[in-house]
Protein backbone atom coordinates (compact mmCIF):
# COMPACT_ATOMS: atom_id res chain seq x y z
CA UNK A 1 0.00 0.00 0.00
CA UNK A 2 2.94 2.32 0.96
CA UNK A 3 4.64 1.27 -2.43
CA UNK A 4 1.08 2.20 -4.17
CA UNK A 5 1.38 5.49 -2.53
CA UNK A 6 5.06 6.20 -2.86
CA UNK A 7 4.26 5.39 -6.76
CA UNK A 8 1.31 7.98 -6.91
CA UNK A 9 3.31 10.47 -5.08
CA UNK A 10 5.78 10.41 -7.84
CA UNK A 11 3.59 10.34 -10.87
CA UNK A 12 2.33 13.86 -9.07
CA UNK A 13 5.93 14.99 -9.10
CA UNK A 14 6.51 13.87 -13.09
CA UNK A 15 2.48 15.28 -13.53
CA UNK A 16 3.22 18.63 -12.08
CA UNK A 17 4.12 21.52 -14.18
CA UNK A 18 7.82 23.19 -13.75
CA UNK A 19 6.97 25.82 -11.90
CA UNK A 20 10.11 25.75 -9.56
CA UNK A 21 12.58 26.62 -12.69
CA UNK A 22 10.55 29.11 -13.80
CA UNK A 23 10.17 30.90 -9.88
CA UNK A 24 14.11 29.80 -9.72
CA UNK A 25 14.75 31.86 -12.54
CA UNK A 26 13.05 34.54 -11.67
CA UNK A 27 14.56 34.70 -8.30
CA UNK A 28 18.02 34.64 -10.15
CA UNK A 29 16.68 37.56 -12.31
CA UNK A 30 15.82 39.45 -8.62
CA UNK A 31 18.96 38.70 -7.28
CA UNK A 32 21.36 39.79 -10.73
CA UNK A 33 19.35 43.39 -10.73
CA UNK A 34 19.69 43.66 -7.14
CA UNK A 35 23.63 42.98 -7.43
CA UNK A 36 24.15 45.46 -10.32
CA UNK A 37 21.70 48.07 -8.18
CA UNK A 38 24.21 47.90 -5.36
CA UNK A 39 27.34 47.58 -7.60
CA UNK A 40 25.88 50.85 -9.16
CA UNK A 41 25.56 52.47 -6.19
CA UNK A 42 29.29 51.52 -4.97
CA UNK A 43 30.61 52.88 -9.08
CA UNK A 44 28.72 56.02 -7.35
CA UNK A 45 30.40 55.90 -4.45
CA UNK A 46 33.31 55.45 -6.08
CA UNK A 47 32.84 58.89 -8.28
CA UNK A 48 32.81 60.43 -5.05
CA UNK A 49 36.05 59.54 -3.82
CA UNK A 50 37.55 60.61 -7.37
CA UNK A 51 36.02 64.01 -7.11
CA UNK A 52 37.31 63.89 -3.61
CA UNK A 53 40.57 63.29 -4.84
CA UNK A 54 40.38 65.90 -7.67
CA UNK A 55 39.87 68.18 -5.29
CA UNK A 56 42.86 67.36 -3.11
CA UNK A 57 44.81 67.68 -6.25
CA UNK A 58 43.14 71.40 -6.75
CA UNK A 59 44.51 71.28 -2.87
CA UNK A 60 47.71 70.33 -3.75
CA UNK A 61 48.14 72.65 -6.15
CA UNK A 62 47.37 76.06 -4.52
CA UNK A 63 48.98 74.89 -1.32
CA UNK A 64 52.40 74.51 -4.36
CA UNK A 65 51.55 78.10 -5.16
CA UNK A 66 51.64 78.97 -1.39
CA UNK A 67 55.10 77.52 -0.94
CA UNK A 68 56.20 79.49 -4.55
CA UNK A 69 54.89 82.41 -2.93
CA UNK A 70 56.66 81.80 0.44
CA UNK A 71 59.87 80.90 -1.60
CA UNK A 72 59.84 84.10 -3.31
CA UNK A 73 59.65 86.10 0.05
CA UNK A 74 62.66 84.23 1.74
CA UNK A 75 64.36 85.35 -1.84
CA UNK A 76 63.43 89.00 -1.95
CA UNK A 77 64.30 88.84 1.99
CA UNK A 78 67.69 87.71 1.44
CA UNK A 79 68.45 89.98 -1.06
CA UNK A 80 67.55 92.69 0.68
CA UNK A 81 69.29 91.57 3.39
CA UNK A 82 72.29 91.32 1.79
CA UNK A 83 72.21 94.70 0.51
CA UNK A 84 71.74 96.03 4.17
CA UNK A 85 74.35 93.89 5.51
CA UNK A 86 76.82 95.33 2.61
CA UNK A 87 75.84 99.31 3.32
CA UNK A 88 76.42 98.69 7.21
CA UNK A 89 79.41 96.98 6.92
CA UNK A 90 81.16 99.58 5.25
CA UNK A 91 79.70 102.03 7.65
CA UNK A 92 82.39 103.46 10.23
CA UNK A 93 81.62 102.77 14.06
CA UNK A 94 79.68 105.55 15.58
CA UNK A 95 77.17 105.34 12.69
CA UNK A 96 76.77 101.42 13.10
CA UNK A 97 76.54 102.07 16.89
CA UNK A 98 74.14 105.02 15.76
CA UNK A 99 72.28 102.27 13.87
CA UNK A 100 71.95 99.84 16.63
CA UNK A 101 70.29 102.03 19.02
CA UNK A 102 67.84 103.75 16.48
CA UNK A 103 67.25 100.66 14.37
CA UNK A 104 66.15 97.90 16.56
CA UNK A 105 62.43 98.82 15.61
CA UNK A 106 63.11 98.06 12.51
CA UNK A 107 64.77 94.33 14.04
CA UNK A 108 68.54 95.19 13.20
CA UNK A 109 70.90 94.05 15.74
CA UNK A 110 74.42 93.45 16.23
CA UNK A 111 76.05 90.49 18.05
CA UNK A 112 79.39 90.97 20.34
CA UNK A 113 81.58 90.55 17.86
CA UNK A 114 80.32 93.61 15.34
CA UNK A 115 78.64 91.37 13.19
CA UNK A 116 75.15 92.46 11.75
CA UNK A 117 72.35 90.24 12.64
CA UNK A 118 68.97 90.82 10.45
CA UNK A 119 65.87 89.36 11.90
CA UNK A 120 62.95 90.05 9.45
CA UNK A 121 59.71 88.93 10.12
CA UNK A 122 59.23 85.77 7.85
CA UNK A 123 62.80 85.08 8.09
CA UNK A 124 62.65 83.01 11.04
CA UNK A 125 58.81 82.00 11.81
CA UNK A 126 56.98 78.94 10.72
CA UNK A 127 54.63 79.00 7.55
CA UNK A 128 51.86 79.20 9.90
CA UNK A 129 52.99 82.37 11.67
CA UNK A 130 53.95 83.91 8.85
CA UNK A 131 50.62 83.80 7.48
CA UNK A 132 51.16 81.27 4.60
CA UNK A 133 49.36 77.93 5.80
CA UNK A 134 51.28 74.82 3.90
CA UNK A 135 49.60 71.53 5.08
CA UNK A 136 51.91 69.13 3.47
CA UNK A 137 51.50 66.17 6.13
CA UNK A 138 47.27 66.38 6.25
CA UNK A 139 47.32 67.10 2.41
CA UNK A 140 49.17 63.83 1.92
CA UNK A 141 47.27 61.78 4.42
CA UNK A 142 44.08 62.64 2.44
CA UNK A 143 45.10 61.79 -0.83
CA UNK A 144 46.40 58.07 0.82
CA UNK A 145 42.97 57.75 2.33
CA UNK A 146 40.55 58.77 -0.74
CA UNK A 147 43.09 56.37 -2.98
CA UNK A 148 42.32 53.56 -0.68
CA UNK A 149 38.73 53.92 -0.46
CA UNK A 150 38.76 54.08 -3.77
CA UNK A 151 40.66 50.92 -4.57
CA UNK A 152 38.48 49.46 -1.62
CA UNK A 153 35.50 50.88 -3.32
CA UNK A 154 36.79 49.50 -6.94
CA UNK A 155 37.35 46.11 -5.32
CA UNK A 156 33.70 46.09 -3.88
CA UNK A 157 32.35 47.10 -7.22
CA UNK A 158 34.11 43.94 -9.02
CA UNK A 159 33.66 41.25 -6.86
CA UNK A 160 29.25 42.68 -7.06
CA UNK A 161 29.47 42.16 -11.04
CA UNK A 162 31.38 39.00 -10.84
CA UNK A 163 28.68 37.86 -8.19
CA UNK A 164 25.90 39.30 -10.60
CA UNK A 165 27.59 37.29 -13.48
CA UNK A 166 27.23 34.30 -11.54
CA UNK A 167 23.60 34.60 -11.19
CA UNK A 168 22.59 34.74 -14.71
CA UNK A 169 24.75 31.93 -15.68
CA UNK A 170 22.81 30.41 -13.52
CA UNK A 171 19.93 32.19 -14.62
CA UNK A 172 21.25 30.51 -18.11
CA UNK A 173 21.78 27.13 -17.20
CA UNK A 174 17.60 27.06 -15.80
CA UNK A 175 16.76 27.97 -19.08
CA UNK A 176 18.77 25.64 -20.67
CA UNK A 177 16.94 23.01 -18.66
CA UNK A 178 14.12 24.26 -19.52
CA UNK A 179 14.57 23.65 -23.11
CA UNK A 180 16.01 20.56 -22.35
CA UNK A 181 12.40 19.30 -20.57
CA UNK A 182 10.58 20.68 -23.78
CA UNK A 183 12.35 19.27 -26.46
CA UNK A 184 11.74 15.52 -24.10
CA UNK A 185 8.56 16.41 -22.87
CA UNK A 186 7.35 18.58 -25.64
CA UNK A 187 6.02 22.36 -25.48
CA UNK A 188 4.07 23.08 -22.77
CA UNK A 189 1.02 25.10 -23.27
CA UNK A 190 1.90 28.52 -22.41
CA UNK A 191 4.73 27.74 -25.33
CA UNK A 192 2.70 26.72 -27.82
CA UNK A 193 3.03 29.75 -30.00
CA UNK A 194 6.46 29.74 -29.79
CA UNK A 195 8.63 27.51 -31.73
CA UNK A 196 11.38 25.69 -30.00
CA UNK A 197 14.30 27.28 -32.43
CA UNK A 198 13.39 30.66 -30.98
CA UNK A 199 14.05 29.38 -26.94
CA UNK A 200 17.77 28.35 -28.95
CA UNK A 201 18.30 31.20 -30.33
CA UNK A 202 17.60 33.57 -26.79
CA UNK A 203 19.99 31.18 -24.80
CA UNK A 204 22.54 31.46 -27.45
CA UNK A 205 22.28 35.35 -27.58
CA UNK A 206 22.41 35.47 -23.47
CA UNK A 207 25.72 32.96 -23.47
CA UNK A 208 27.18 35.29 -26.10
CA UNK A 209 26.54 38.39 -24.11
CA UNK A 210 27.82 36.57 -21.03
Amino acid sequence: MSQTNDYQADRNTLATPPSEPVDYRQRHLQTSIMTLEQAINVISRVEDCLSEMAELVLDARMDTSRVAQKNAIQETYQEERQQIEAILQAAPHHVRQLLHTQLEEERLSFDPAGSLKIRLPAMNLSPNKAGIDIPEAPLAFRSVKALAQTTAHLDHAQGLVKHAKRHFAETLGVLNEQLGQVERVGAPAWSAKRPSHALKTDAAHHTHCE
